[in-house]
């Protein structure tokens, strides 16, 4: 247990146990049930399943605390070694056999109390051989062809079909020749004329005048640009479908193909199981929305005439282009993109969430890509989801990089204001370093994730593959979730803290001060729609950041938009949305608000609300309304005469050195200070006075915190440390919180009462990675004891001599014995065995101690894995994340066992594997990875 007052307070856990039965809240997170559990997602390889072994893996699930799978099924990896397919028949997806086969399963996990899910489709986004060229994804392409006049000729429109594009596409790796394409435009640019943004220069049409194919073009001296605008459908493919749904993407914004397709799968689910078949799931899933630059669909031009009050055909050639920035365009881009959000909403979010309720279903959907607004996507779904990932460290590469990504604060804030409590996220999400993640990995992108909102794991993943499949066997991508693995014997040392962590978010609301509105219309205006989770450009640097800095603080932030605000009441300097409450808002380099949210602004302001507007003040709308000249200059006029005291100017936050909006999207892997961040801030918000229930004093960068209130008015506190290495101590003072504390481990279901010091403060430390839990109640509990400091241990020893190791090899192979007089880095060793091992080493040694010791710690150093202690037989405890230091207490004089039993990852081993196609797709790039107890063991003590 990482408490460092475990030993110290344990006497105090009986009193508190007699009153478990009479705390429902505490019995849920002392054994949380199944629901509160993380969930894998299961993929189903080349749809090749039998039905007994995934019966079987669920048992494997089960045994290792998981509570539930995502059933995804997917196309088989093309390293899978085809001689092993015979193992599972060949499916269909929503063919008889499949559908049996799900039915079958999904009885089968909830038989076990496994909650199942399932993913529409197959692969991602979802579509088929099927779909009729009408109901086929489409995008309005543009080409740029540079002319310099004079000149006189005759050009082919394929040759400048096949021209630069005018806009990057980052999402065309399964791009295939469309279905059907048909030129929209053909525009004569004069660029000497555009440059003057006052001559209005729209360019002159010139698709009327093509013949045979090609265009004949005279123009003056000059530079001239042609360009192109083709509608591609059906130009791209569903990433890695199985048979049945693999083929083109649907149209998402086509609201009559939507429905049909989710009418097909109801359908035959109905006709192979049931009329009821929404009953044996929880909820369906929608998967990433990488619509690769989808931005069309049959009726976009009348839809945003209708919907904008003007024609967008004359502006097309320059909203798609991104380097068109005069002002006319961004307010013609940011149109467009709000007409191709809306249409996704209407048509495809709305669709699917309706279908589900009509199937029984619960609505699971990654609400975000290119096509969503960041938070009204994440508002109407019941189980609004984010992501987070692993990456490889850019300062260590076989390292591994916790990442929360940036949609994560965007869909917890949806889920706060629509009402929900629970937020999903894919969780670990991993396409690179794949044999190398451990389970303290998987706790730091917890620990992260959970402070940015989303609260319920769905770990990526559980491959179904068959045990004669071999080792490793069919690994489509993810966390190598597989018994097999070396920590798998450890497994449920994390499931039991995620969930106890989850129940407890999961059963209170998230407490808010500080509302942020971030500049979504400069955003648009500038850049067009931009693809979440991983934003190209940034815009401010920091606007994802800020909130997570000001948690840091000690405050709670939510992201807002234009349209929560409008919807908002002011109440005496307070805005309310939905019963959520906020007592300042922020206002992100705003330069463009809608005329309704400007008034409410206003109204808060003058009520003495606290605003913070960094930057300049907004001063217009966005769009090319017919009155947006007017609207404008009534918005300018709005927050030119605020003058409250609580309204505050600051200048933008300086970025850390490398850090524009062009660069910001593009640091996967590597580590953010935002030391300085968090000062600017705390100057900031010193200033307004807030009403702040908790305090960090003297914040770090490494601390953050989230305040949660249960419905019996507990308050409940999680802090926790991101920083792997290094300890970090923080000093906490509650403010507004209920005044009796408890500290409730998340590790293993206790709790304990304590108190505060005589300031009413709360002094702690985290270990690397660690975390810890605090409740704040009404009632008091008895025998509330203060924290004692850390021990201070004066005297340390090194445990030389012979070491005895006995390696345990993970792919089932016999064991063996190594004898060594120094313990190091195996991966290092000139012996290839060692240099190649993965599984589990248990080293052994006695030590002969001349006097008895006090307060002792066996200190393992740097552990790439989990590590178990033993001490004269007795299991002392495992460690699994974090510092592998062991507290023994008092030992007395005379000779004693040490036991250690460490586990490797797979990633060396299976990197020795040449002939190996599935091992060598994920390891030949990296090197060796640092293996087994790297360094000699420390004994640190007290003398007697």
């Amino acid at each position: 247990m990482p408490f460092p007052t475990k030993l110290f307070l344990i006497s105090l856990l009986a009193p508190l146990s007699l009153q478990a039965a009479e705390d429902p809240l505490f019995q849920l997170f002392e054994d949380p049930p199944s629901e509160y559990r993380p969930f894998v997602r299961w993929w189903w390889n080349g749809a090749r399943i039998d039905e007994q072994e995934a019966i079987r893996q669920l048992d494997v699930l089960k045994d290792a605390g998981f509570g539930g799978v995502e059933i995804n099924t997917i196309a088989m990896p093309h390293e899978a070694d085809p001689s092993t397919f015979e193992h599972a028949p060949a499916m269909t997806w929503l063919g008889p056999d499949w559908c049996n086969t799900v039915e079958a399963v999904a009885l089968a996990a909830k038989q076990r109390d496994l909650t199942p899910d399932i993913i529409i489709g197959s692969g991602w986004p979802f579509g088929g051989e099927f779909l009729e060229t009408d109901h086929q994804i489409q995008r309005l392409r543009i080409t740029k062809t540079p002319l310099q006049g004079p000149l006189a000729t005759s050009i082919e429109l394929t040759k400048l079909a096949n021209a630069n594009s005018g806009s990057e596409d980052h999402e065309s790796i399964h791009d295939t020749t469309p279905s059907r394409s048909e030129y929209t435009f053909l525009r004569l640019v004069n660029e000497d004329a555009y440059e003057n943004e006052a001559s209005g220069q729209l360019g002159t049409e010139l698709l009327h005048q093509t013949s045979d194919g090609s265009i004949d073009i005279k123009i003056p001296e000059g530079n001239f640009t042609l360009i192109l605008g083709i509608v591609e459908t059906g130009y791209t493919q569903v990433k890695l479908g199985a048979p049945g749904a693999k083929g083109r993407i649907l149209d998402h914004f086509n609201g009559t193909a939507v429905s049909k397709y989710l009418d097909y799968m109801s359908t035959e689910m109905e006709r192979n199981i049931g009329e009821n078949w929404g009953d044996l799931f929880r909820a369906t899933f929608v998967d990433s929305l990488e619509l690769a630059h989808c931005n069309w669909t049959h009726d976009f031009p009348s839809q945003f005439e209708k919907r904008r009050g003007y024609s967008a055909t004359p502006f097309l050639p320059f909203i798609l282009d991104p380097e068109r920035q005069d002002k006319t365009t961004r307010r013609a881009r940011y149109d467009y993109s709000k007409t191709i959000i809306e249409l996704f909403d209407e048509r495809f979010a709305t669709t699917y969430v309706e279908w589900c309720e009509r199937n029984n279903l619960g609505s699971r959907i990654q609400a975000y890509g290119r096509e969503t607004h960041p938070l009204h996507g994440s508002m109407r779904p019941t189980h609004p989801e984010g992501e987070s990932w692993l990456w490889h460290d850019e300062r260590d590469r076989p390292r591994i990089f916790a990442d929360s990504s940036a949609i994560n604060k965007y869909a917890s804030s949806a889920a706060h204001l629509s009402g929900k409590r629970t937020v999903s996220f894919e969780a670990m999400t991993n396409a690179v370093p794949v044999f190398r993640e451990t389970l303290g990995d998987f706790k730091r992108t917890f620990d992260l994730t959970a402070q940015s909102g989303p609260n319920h794991p769905i770990i990526h993943g559980f491959n179904y593959t068959p045990l004669e499949a071999g080792f490793p066997g069919w690994v489509r991508f993810g966390c190598y979730l597989n018994e097999r693995n070396p920590f798998w014997q450890h497994m449920h040392q994390f499931n039991d803290y995620a969930a106890r962590v989850g129940t407890i978010l999961r059963n209170s609301d998230y407490q808010a001060q500080i509302a942020v509105l971030a500049p979504r219309p400069e955003e648009w205006e500038r850049y067009g729609l931009l693809y979440q989770p991983f934003p190209e450009k940034v815009y401010p640097w920091y606007q994802y950041r800020l909130p997570i800095a000001l948690q840091k603080l000690g405050f709670g932030v939510d992201f807002v938009s234009e349209e929560i605000i409008a919807e908002s009441t002011i109440e005496n300097g307070i805005i309310n949305y939905n019963g959520r409450k906020y007592q300042a808002l922020v206002l992100e380099e705003v330069a463009a608000i809608s005329q309704s949210a400007a008034e409410k602004v206003a109204q808060f302001s003058n009520q003495s609300g606290k605003l913070v507007i960094i930057g300049d003040r907004p001063s217009r709308n966005s769009g090319l309304s017919p009155n947006w000249e007017t609207n404008s200059a009534y918005i300018k006029e709005i927050f030119s005469t605020l003058r409250n005291h609580n309204t505050l100017d600051v200048p933008p936050p300086a970025p850390p050195e490398g850090y524009t909006s062009e660069t910001a999207s593009g640091k996967r892997g590597e580590p953010f200070d935002d030391s300085q961040l968090i000062r600017s801030l705390a100057h900031i918000f010193q200033k307004l006075d807030l009403q702040q229930p908790a305090k960090l004093n003297a914040p770090s960068p490494w601390i953050s915190l989230v305040h949660h209130k249960s419905d019996d008015d507990r308050d409940f506190l999680f802090l926790s440390n991101s920083n792997n290495t290094e300890s970090v101590e923080f000093e906490l003072t509650p403010q507004m919180l209920a005044p009796h504390a408890e500290l409730w481990s998340p590790h293993d279901g206790s709790r304990i009462p304590i108190a505060l010091s005589p300031k009413g403060t709360l002094k702690y430390t985290l270990q690397p990675a660690d975390s810890i839990l605090l409740a704040f109640a009404n009632t008091s509990k008895p025998q509330a004891t203060p924290i004692p400091p850390p021990t201070r241990r004066t005297e340390s020893t090194t445990l030389s001599g012979q070491w005895t190791l006995l390696f345990q090899p993970a792919d089932g192979s016999p064991s063996f014995e190594r004898q060594s007089k120094k313990l190091a880095d195996i991966s290092l060793s000139s012996d290839p065995a060692l240099a190649s091992f993965s599984g589990k080493i248990t080293y052994q040694k006695e030590i002969e101690l001349p006097e008895a010791i006090s307060d002792a710690l066996l200190d393992l150093g740097i552990v790439n894995g989990t590590s178990t202690l033993k001490l004269n037989g007795k299991t002392i405890a495992c460690k699994w994340y974090g510092a592998h230091e062991y507290k023994l207490g008092d030992i007395p004089s005379g000779r004693h066992s040490i036991e250690i039993e460490v586990t490797t990852t797979l990633g060396n081993y299976l990197k020795s594997l040449k002939d190996n196609k599935t091992a060598q797709r994920w390891t030949h790039w990296y090197r060796p990875i640092e293996s087994g107890i790297l360094q000699p063991v420390e004994l640190v003590y007290s003398p007697n």
